[in-house]
């Protein structure tokens, strides 16, 4: 009997003309998000099917061209376990927590094209939809201040734009952050994060809608937690908040890297078993927080001093943004005092991210590990910031937010208590 010849099945709607096949990869390699105009798209080539493109230019509204397929090629890479984070979900109660190690490993598959996969954050479960995405939404910010304020609006647009069939794929663009400047307008979210859909394990090849925005995509948050107008930050947006970066947010390798190698070289020693972690925001915050400044650098140390002598720490980490604070505590506290090498500008009544003497992308890491470093303390007592409120975000468990009092409280309590 004569043998058939095996031919190789392929899906018929990966067998698309190479003709058209204009690859932008805005993922996992650290490229940027192209900057679509409306003349580069209609100098694109011609032919086959056509597709609607929504596109908006800087100062006008969404316009809608005729176009051919936009594709996007996406590589699956390895995405590392956040290693002092491993026993959260045991804490909380996660039934599908698994124990994982540093490299991201298929665990189960399911009938279909969905593949269940381990997130690096966590140990959570979560699915990957196959040529199931059909639009493309891009955030391209143009907010000029700090590097947690953007992080609310991305998380904000986020929430609004994905959905949980995944056919729309949410991607962020900071290559035009004039407050953290990179070089050849790099796009700073791939030098510190991985795109949200590449985390959801969206695969955007196909998708043939595209909608990039550059508006306000409004605040989640409210000010909660950010201003004295919204004071202490609320529950319910401290929920929102924590959800949104298990499910969307994965910090770059090398970051984590350098967190994990501070917190165990200075977080983590033998004689600093219990580490309180302390943010003061200052500089040019009285304009949203006067409460910020209420105390004096002497009545902080005591109010912290007091604070750990009450509750057991052995030492806390402190970070701000002045950097006369930032001496002065550490000349009166000693080594109880532990500080992270962070830039700071030299200029008074002025936070980093305005300095623009300190690269760009150095204070955006800077503030990043910071909060890393933060969140994996036993404790913590903060002013009103953005940062403050991305520390509870990505606190390793509720101990730390057990633990979170305000600055202002707590002079209060010592005030009238």
């Amino acid at each position: 009997m004569q043998k058939q010849e095996r031919r190789e099945w392929r899906h018929p709607k990966k067998e698309i003309n190479s003709e058209h096949q204009q690859t932008q990869d805005i993922t996992n390699e650290g490229c940027d998000i192209r900057k679509y105009s409306i003349s580069e798209l209609k100098s694109r080539p011609g032919g086959g099917d056509e597709t609607t493109l929504k596109v908006e230019e800087p100062g006008g509204k969404l316009e809608k061209k005729r176009q051919p397929p936009v594709e996007f090629s996406t590589k699956k890479r390895n995405m590392p376990h956040l290693r002092w984070e491993s026993n959260r979900d045991n804490q909380e109660g996660n039934r599908d927590s698994i124990t994982s190690t540093t490299t991201h490993k298929k665990q189960r598959k399911t009938t279909g094209t969905t593949i269940i996969r381990i997130c690096h954050r966590c140990s959570q479960l979560c699915a990957s939809y196959e040529e199931q995405t059909e639009e493309i939404h891009i955030w391209r910010s143009c907010h000029h201040h700090g590097l947690f304020s953007n992080f609310t609006l991305a998380l904000t647009f986020i929430k609004e734009h994905f959905r949980d069939d995944g056919r729309v794929a949410v991607a962020i663009d900071w290559s035009n952050l004039k407050t953290y400047p990179t070089p050849n307008n790099t796009n700073l979210w791939n030098m510190l994060f991985m795109q949200p859909f590449t985390t959801s394990g969206q695969s955007v090849r196909l998708a043939r809608n595209l909608l990039i925005s550059s508006e306000f995509p409004g605040d989640f948050t409210h000010s909660s937690g950010v201003s004295d107008r919204g004071g202490d930050i609320n529950p319910k947006v401290l929920l929102q908040g924590r959800n949104l970066v298990l499910q969307h947010i994965r910090v770059r390798p090398h970051i984590q890297e350098k967190a994990l190698k501070f917190i165990r070289g200075k977080l983590r020693r033998g004689m600093f078993p219990k580490i309180l972690a302390v943010h003061i925001r200052r500089t040019d915050k009285h304009t949203e927080s006067r409460l910020n400044f209420m105390l004096q650098y002497l009545d902080i140390y005591y109010m912290i001093q007091n604070h750990l002598r009450k509750n057991g720490y052995d030492a806390f980490f402190l970070c701000t943004d002045d950097r006369k604070l930032k001496s002065f505590m550490v000349a009166k506290a000693g080594k109880t005092c532990i500080i992270y090498n962070s830039r700071l500008s030299q200029l008074d009544h002025v936070p980093p991210h305005f300095d623009e003497n300190i690269d760009g992308y150095s204070k955006a890491e800077d503030v990043l590990v910071e909060v890393l470093c933060m969140a994996s303390c036993s404790g913590f007592v903060s002013t009103l910031s953005n940062v403050a409120n991305a520390v509870l975000f990505f606190a390793n468990d509720q101990n730390l937010i057990k633990n979170h009092v305000y600055l202002h409280n707590l002079a209060a309590r010592s005030l009238y208590g």
